[in-house]
């Protein structure tokens, strides 16, 4: 039985009827308490859900360097959480918007259901547009003067995500994370907005906030924290 979180600390959809606050839960090297408590979360599995589905993201010409963490967690979700199937996705810097579009699509098409967990985890350059929006980059500077650098904005991308039938936990692992938390503000009157009640619990786990970087590469970057987190001893019992 694939071991999946079975008590998200919070429910973000559609049907959440509370403002936008900025806050995220964030990695740090002192391993923030609801940091610690999503990874404990993501450990335990509960007879309500059938299989677990991954989707992680990268870029395919990024100045980082990160296929072969992303292969190294797909090894951990595999071995030692046995995920039902796991997806690698290395980004194009032509059309990139479109074929994470694509894929997402598919993704949700093949997998989306109230038995089955998604989760989805993206690493690589983060940061925020004049609206607010969470912006994906390929490098943070341009490799020529008149190349223009490849983004996407994300948060268009999640919403999706966010209507799916399945619980999601989305693992942002990029500078201004926490700006994927979206705004769902109150309606004039009061009265919640209306929703879909078909739709599960959205989970985003943020390696930092929505105006904050996060380490590099090393010992206290989000990802050895949580690939550290995930293969402790209590993560196996």
């Amino acid at each position: 039985m694939p071991k999946v979180w079975d008590r998200p600390t919070r429910k973000l959809t559609k049907r959440s009827n509370a403002k936008r606050t900025r806050r995220s839960r964030t990695a740090s090297p002192s391993r923030s308490h609801n940091f610690v408590n999503d990874i404990e979360a993501l450990r335990f599995h509960t007879n309500q859900y059938d299989e677990v589905h991954a989707l992680l993201i990268y870029w395919e010409e990024d100045d980082i360097g990160l296929e072969p963490q992303v292969r190294l967690l797909s090894r951990v979700f595999r071995e030692v959480y046995h995920f039902t199937t796991i997806r690698i996705l290395g980004l194009p810097s032509q059309h990139c918007r479109l074929e994470l579009q694509i894929q997402i699509r598919d993704f949700l098409r093949a997998r989306s259901g109230p038995k089955n967990v998604l989760v989805v985890y993206h690493s690589g350059h983060g940061e925020l547009d004049e609206d607010g929006r969470l912006i994906w980059t390929a490098y943070k500077k341009p490799k020529a003067p008149d190349t223009p650098v490849p983004e996407l904005v994300w948060t268009n991308q999640q919403t999706p995500l966010e209507q799916s039938l399945s619980p999601v936990l989305l693992i942002l692992d990029c500078c201004s994370s926490g700006g994927s938390i979206p705004y769902r503000p109150n309606t004039t009157n009061g009265s919640s907005l209306p929703h879909d009640t078909q739709e599960g619990p959205t989970e985003i786990l943020a390696a930092c906030g929505f105006e904050t970087e996060t380490p590099g590469k090393g010992p206290e970057s989000f990802f050895n924290i949580l690939i550290e987190e995930l293969c402790s001893p209590s993560a196996r019992n």
